[in-house]
This record gives structure tokens, C-alpha cells and sequence, in this order.
């Protein structure tokens, strides 16, 4: 391993940047060996995150000073550039369980855990690890059978694994979330409830049990639709029989309702020998007669749901055909479900006599009332309400989702499902508030507002996505200025250093600026010279109030961007001292100084001034030159008239002459 693979974090960490450890990968991140400074050998590995999904770092910078035995213990993170590609990423930091992964022991050996082992090793320190992060507000949304790992060489103990890099719950099979949440795209599944950290796992421990999680070759869908058709826990318990009563503690854990699936006081008391039964769920109600969507058959409300929002082309037809009426109110016959019609489609009886609602809309608002604890359902994307947000982050690049995730927030289909949650409706306030608020700020797109401000304001903890910084990591302003000093050296300086991206991560992370400082660059025929004072005022003032370091990179980038201001000046030996010193000003990489070159009026004033008195004097000059060639147009006149007759009289001698002479020769021949 050469030196260069090597680089070292805040003189505390060594990275081997080209030792991969496989087994700690995540789906959103790859694992590389880190050595602490005063150890000989790498005893941590840090996780290098992809920058094109958010990272939970809020959760990781909690989860260091978490030192429960349940979770595999964070310790730092840090934004490193890559040796390999040069581009910056997010680095998680953890302690290094020595015992490997149990996912591969167990696959190894093909068996799995004995009960008690699982509830000593796994059950009792998650429980305790899941009770302090509550009291961090925070959810796990990672806990699965690929995120487990032995501590040491005894594998008597385990822990679980990141939940840092990447969205919540993104790397999740269907098998480890209830159907509301594997229903929803992975990077739109939002941060959940501890009840949704309980079932995952339930999941895990029933994988432990078994050696491999349940329905392990079945597709994400087969797996979703046997849940809704016969329950969470019937769909994956296999008919084998465990000991210590564990089936109970799975049957509570894995309820499909929430609000009667068993908390941690529960499992507690069951690991305390205090059994009490879990509560049934409600008898799903099916219909006499099944609904053909597509290929598929829909035999109750939330499967009709599931199915139409994955079969958007023909959704609307099917709806509006006078068959889904008959199978509603005749075959499926749920008074339930059609209040829940009644109130967010319409109070038509018949779904075919509602003609004012776009088909958009209504198969949007019928998937909420068919299934209101499933995920927002819009041509083709299935999103939780809270994971919206991280949506948007991983498709800033993709159109056609940026549009439907914009449509699903103006067609506020928020209120809509939220007026429909069987929970206490004030856990959901203050997130309809916040989208109640962003039509307003999409039908803007202004600077500082528009969709990117959604986008932070969804994604309070996301870096800066702009197009202008896809090779850094900017979570503030010291990072935004050296991002952008960073990304001068590759950047088209042709364009300006300066975008919508920037100015909504401003404003949504409170920069010192107001809305109205922008208002310059709005509208679609913004002067260039306007852009550009715009833009470096702003940056300069913020590397000035904040006293950051010099940005050479950067100044040079609005140095190259200066011709539109120097244009302005009339004289050409002027133009060239101001470019001559404005670019040793910019090497000092102090944005103000340049500004103050450029907004420096008494130069241009005095361009100006100059200027006026060559025009006059060339107005006087070329009055002058016009005399002169007037009087010299007359002057040849006279010439050309005296020259003729000065030519007709030196005619009339030389013929006078030349006939004295032929007259002499004549009388001298004669003689």
C-alpha cells in the first residue's frame, strides 16, 4: 500500500483509502479501513457515502454520544476529497465489531440462532439502545438481518449497524417494513415512528431464528401483497414452532396497526416473564367478488390502492368505468371506505358521474381513501408524506419525478391524507402546515424561493445540491465559499459562479441575507452586469461578516467575468490597466476588494468625462477638416479652369513657334 492511498482527518484518523471492507458496505456507502493515530493498526472503518442521496447526519452526530451496547458505535465524520476521483464526500467514522457480519455466519453454517441466544444477544441490548435513542426523538429506520455484526470473536454479542448514510429506511426490504412504508419508493419513505423501528425488528429476529429472512426469493410486490391479503404476521411466519413463547413476541411486534403493535414496555415485560396476549387486528374486509386490475386481482380496499397506483396508464379507466362502481358499492360494500370516498373524491354515489376532477386527481385522491395509511400515490411514484423531502434530493436530476413530486405538493394532496389517519391527527400538524405553505413558494421561482427552497426546506440537513458544487460537500458558509473556490478550477467560467441552488440554501439555513437582496437577479432579461455585482455583493459579504479565508480560485472565476463591466470603458489603454489590476487584486482572493474595484465610479467617471471631450473635440476637428476640404475642392476648381487656358495660350506658342521654325528650315533648304 503506497503513502498516497493514505491521507489523515484532523490529525486524529488515517484512512486507507484503497482498503475496502466489503462486509461493512451499505447499499448507499463502501467501507474502508481507518486507523487511529496512536494505534498500530486499523481498528475503525468510515463509510463513504454516495453525495447523490442525503445522508441522516443530524442521526449520526447523535448517534456518537450514544455508547449503548445495542448499536454499533459511532465515533466521527468528517468531508474528505477522494483520492480516487477528487470529488469530496461524507465520511462516517465507526469502531470496528470484530466479529464480522452475522448475516454471513449464518448463511455459512445454514442454521439459525437458538431462542435464547437471539434474546440475549440481540433482543435485550436493542431494546435498551432503542429506549435512549427515543429520547432523542430519533428512529433507527436500518434495523435489519444484512445490518447485523458480531462485537468480537466470542459472537456473543451483536449490534446493529449504520443508519446514517443514506435516507431512512432507503435500504430496507419489503420483508423489514410494514406495508405503508414498503409500499412507498425507497427514497421516499420518511423518518417513521419507533413502531416502525419494533417491526423491523420483529423481521430480524425472525431471520436470526430462521438463518435467513423470511420470503427471501420473493419479489418486493409478491411479498407487499401477501401481507395486505393476510396480515404481516401470517404472511411471513413459517409453521415451525419456537421455544420461550416467542411467537407472542413476534405476533405483537409484527402487528399491522401501529397503534396496537407491542412498544418497548411490552417486549420488556415480556422478557421480564409479564406475557400479555397481543391484540387482534381487525378482520380485513374483502370483497364478494375480486377487482381485475391489469394482470393482478384486487380482493379488498388496500389492495384496489396498491394496485391502481402501480398501473397508472389504465388507473383512470378502471376507475371511472361503471364496473369499479359496482365492485365498491356492491362486492367490496364498506361503509368505511366509502366515507373515506365521500370525503376526499366526492359525495357523487357513483365515481362515474364525477366529471369536474382531473384523472390525475382522482386516482391520486382514490388510492388515499382506498388505503389512507399507505403512501401518496402519483403517476407512478409512491411516496410517504414525510419522505417527499428526500425524494426531491435524490431526483434533482430526473424531470419527469422533479414534476409529479411538484404536482403531488399543488394538488396539496396533503391535507387530503392527513385528514384521513386513523392517529391522532395533531402528530401530522406541523408537517401539513409546512406543506400548506410550499405552493406558494413553487408558484414564486424567484431566487431564493422556487423549488430548490422546497427542496431545503423538506431537507434541512441536505448539503447544497447545485449543479456548480457537484464535486463538494457544503453544509455551510465556509463550505459554500470553498466549495466554490474549489470549483473554479473545473467549472465553465463562462457562466456565473452563482445559481437558484445557492441562493435557496441560503435562505433556508438562515445565511445573513434577506429575500430582497435578490430580487436583482429575477426576471428573464436580467443585464449581465447586474448579475454579476449581484453575485459577487453577496459572496463578498458574506466572506467578510464571517471573516473566511481567501478564495483565489473564486475571485479569479469573477475576475474572467469582469469584461462586462470594463466594456463600459471608452478608452482602450484603460480598459487594459483596469483588467491588468483587477487581477492582482482578485490573487489576494478577497471578494470585496474586487467589488470595489468594479463598483469604483470615480474611474468610470472620469472614463466618461475624458470621453465627452474626445467626442467634442473630434466634432471640432471634423468641422475643421471639412473647411479645409471645401476650400480644397474650390482651389481645384480654379487650378482646372487657369490650367486651360494657360494650356490653350502655351498651344497658340509652341505652334507659332513650330511654324517660325518649319518656316526657317524652309528658306534655308531654299537658299
Amino acid at each position: 500500500m503506497s503513502e498516497n492511498d493514505r491521507f489523515t482527518i484532523e490529525n486524529a484518523y488515517e484512512v486507507y483509502a484503497d482498503s475496502l471492507l466489503p462486509e461493512f458496505n451499505t447499499p448507499t456507502a463502501e467501507a474502508y479501513a481507518v486507523r487511529q493515530l496512536e494505534s498500530e493498526i486499523p481498528t475503525m472503518f468510515g463509510l463513504l457515502c454516495d453525495p447523490r442521496l442525503t445522508a441522516r447526519l443530524d442521526f449520526f452526530k447523535d448517534a456518537c454520544s450514544i455508547t449503548s451496547a445495542g448499536f454499533m458505535r459511532a465515533v466521527h465524520w468528517a468531508v474528505v476529497k477522494w483520492p480516487e476521483t477528487g470529488a469530496e464526500h461524507l465520511f462516517l467514522i465507526y469502531q470496528m465489531p470484530k466479529g464480522g457480519q452475522v448475516a454471513a455466519a449464518l448463511r455459512e453454517t445454514g442454521a439459525g440462532f437458538a431462542e435464547d441466544k437471539v434474546i440475549q444477544a440481540l433482543i435485550v441490548p436493542a431494546v435498551e439502545a432503542l429506549d435512549i435513542l427515543n429520547s432523542y426523538k430519533k428512529t433507527h429506520r436500518s434495523i435489519r438481518f444484512e445490518n447485523l455484526y458480531f462485537i468480537d470473536e466470542t459472537k456473543s454479542a451483536i449490534v446493529i449497524g449504520d443508519a446514517s448514510s443514506g435516507p431512512p429506511a432507503y435500504a430496507q426490504a419489503a420483508q423489514f417494513e410494514a406495508v405503508p412504508i414498503a409500499a412507498a419508493d425507497p427514497e421516499a419513505r420518511g423518518e417513521g415512528t419507533q413502531a416502525d423501528d419494533i417491526y423491523a425488528l420483529g423481521v430480524t429476529i425472525l431471520s436470526l431464528l430462521l438463518g435467513k429472512p423470511p420470503m427471501e426469493t420473493e419479489e418486493p410486490s409478491v411479498i407487499i401483497q401477501e401481507k395486505i391479503a393476510k396480515s404481516s404476521f401470517a404472511a411471513l411466519m413459517p409453521k415451525t414452532r419456537f421455544q420461550f413463547n416467542i411467537t407472542e413476541l413476534l405476533r405483537g411486534m409484527l402487528h399491522d396497526d401501529p397503534q396496537l403493535r407491542w412498544n418497548l414496555r411490552d417486549i420488556d415485560a415480556w422478557l421480564n416473564g409479564r406475557q400479555s396476549a397481543p391484540k387482534q387486528l381487525a378482520q380485513v374486509k374483502r370483497a364478494a367478488v375480486a377487482l381485475q386490475i391489469g394482470t393482478e386481482k384486487a380482493e379488498n380496499a388496500r389492495s384496489a390502492s396498491y394496485l391502481l397506483g402501480n398501473d397508472w396508464p389504465s388507473a383512470a379507466a378502471i376507475i371511472r368505468a361503471a364496473t369499479f362502481d359496482k365492485w365498491l358499492n356492491d362486492s367490496l360494500n364498506d361503509s368505511e371506505v366509502l366515507g373515506h370516498i365521500r370525503a376526499v373524491v366526492g359525495p357523487n354515489q357513483f365515481v362515474r358521474d364525477i366529471n369536474t376532477i382531473p384523472n390525475e386527481t382522482l386516482v391520486t385522491n382514490m388510492c388515499i381513501a382506498l388505503d389512507p395509511t399507505g403512501p401518496i400515490r402519483h403517476h407512478g411514484m409512491a411516496v410517504q408524506l414525510a419522505g417527499v423531502g428526500t425524494a426531491l434530493a435524490a431526483h434533482t436530476t430526473d424531470e419527469r419525478k422533479l414534476n409529479v413530486l411538484t404536482s403531488i405538493i399543488r394538488s396539496r394532496f396533503a391535507k387530503n391524507w392527513v385528514a384521513l389517519q386513523s392517529r391522532s391527527q395533531s402528530e401530522y400538524l406541523p408537517l401539513l402546515s409546512v406543506f400548506e405553505g410550499l405552493p406558494a413558494l413553487l408558484d414564486t421561482n424567484n431566487w431564493g424561493d422556487g423549488l430548490e427552497r422546497v427542496l431545503y426546506k423538506l431537507n434541512p440537513n441536505s448539503h447544497c445540491l447545485s449543479p456548480l458544487l457537484v464535486d463538494a460537500m457544503v453544509f455551510d458558509a465556509a463550505d459554500l465559499l470553498r466549495g466554490l473556490d474549489a470549483a473554479a478550477v473545473t467549472q465553465d467560467q463562462s457562466q456565473l459562479p452563482f445559481d437558484k441552488h445557492i441562493a435557496a440554501f441560503m435562505m433556508a439555513h438562515n445565511f445573513p441575507f434577506e429575500q430582497e437582496e435578490f430580487d436583482a437577479l429575477n426576471g428573464e432579461d436580467v443585464p449581465p452586469i447586474l448579475e454579476l455585482l449581484t453575485a459577487l455583493s453577496i459572496l463578498a459579504r458574506l466572506q467578510k461578516d464571517i471573516e473566511l479565508p481567501p478564495v483565489p480560485n473564486l475571485c479569479a472565476w469573477f475576475v474572467s467575468l469582469a469584461s462586462v463591466v470594463f466594456e463600459q470603458f471608452h478608452n482602450l489603454r484603460t480598459r487594459e490597466a483596469m483588467s491588468k489590476k483587477i487581477s492582482a487584486v482578485g490573487e489576494k482572493g478577497i471578494l470585496s476588494d474586487i467589488l470595489d474595484l468594479l463598483n469604483d465610479g470615480s474611474a468610470l467617471q472620469k472614463d466618461r468625462v475624458e470621453f465627452s471631450r474626445a467626442v467634442k473635440a473630434y466634432s471640432s476637428h471634423t468641422e475643421q477638416v471639412n473647411s479645409i476640404n471645401k476650400v480644397l475642392e474650390n482651389r481645384s476648381m480654379i487650378a482646372h479652369e487657369i490650367g486651360d487656358q494657360v494650356a490653350a495660350i502655351i498651344a497658340g506658342i509652341i505652334g507659332a513657334v513650330g511654324s517660325s521654325v518649319i518656316f526657317i528650315l524652309w528658306a534655308i533648304g531654299k537658299g
